[in-house]
C-alpha cells in the first residue's frame, strides 16, 4: 500500500531500513494512512470470512493469505475496491472545503486566513 499511494517511496525499494523508516513515518506525514489500513484489515477480513466455507478446518493449508493465489486474490480486493474507498476520502475533504468556503462567498474558492485557521 505504501507504494500504491505514495508512488515517490518506491526510490527506496532496496533498501529495507529506509523502507522501515518509511512505514513508520507514514502515520505522521499520510492524515488517512491509518484509515486506509483499517479498510486493508477489513477486505482481508471480508475474504476470510467469504471463503470459510470452502476450506477444510482440519487441514494441514497455511494460514490465510500463506500462499500466491491467497495473496493475489487479497491484491485484487484491494486494488478493485480502493477506488470507491478513496472517493469517500475525496469526498469528505471536498465538503470540508465547501464548509469553509463560508456565507460570504459561493464561487468555490476558500479564503487562505480560513484555509490555515484551526
Amino acid at each position: 500500500m505504501l507504494f500504491y499511494t505514495m508512488p515517490w517511496t518506491q526510490e527506496d525499494r532496496h533498501d529495507i531500513g529506509a523502507l522501515r523508516k518509511q512505514l513508520e513515518d507514514v502515520g505522521g506525514e499520510n492524515a488517512e494512512w491509518n484509515a486506509t489500513m483499517i479498510w486493508v484489515e477489513d477486505v482481508k477480513g471480508s475474504i476470510r470470512y467469504k471463503s470459510q466455507a470452502g476450506r477444510n478446518p482440519f487441514s494441514k493449508m497455511p494460514a490465510y493469505f500463506g500462499n500466491y493465489p491467497d495473496m493475489v486474490h487479497l491484491v485484487e480486493q484491494v486494488v478493485n475496491g480502493f477506488g470507491m474507498f478513496q472517493d469517500l476520502e475525496c469526498r469528505m475533504l471536498k465538503n470540508m472545503l465547501l464548509d469553509l468556503d463560508g456565507q460570504e462567498r459561493k464561487d468555490g474558492r476558500v479564503l487562505l486566513s480560513n484555509f490555515y485557521s484551526p
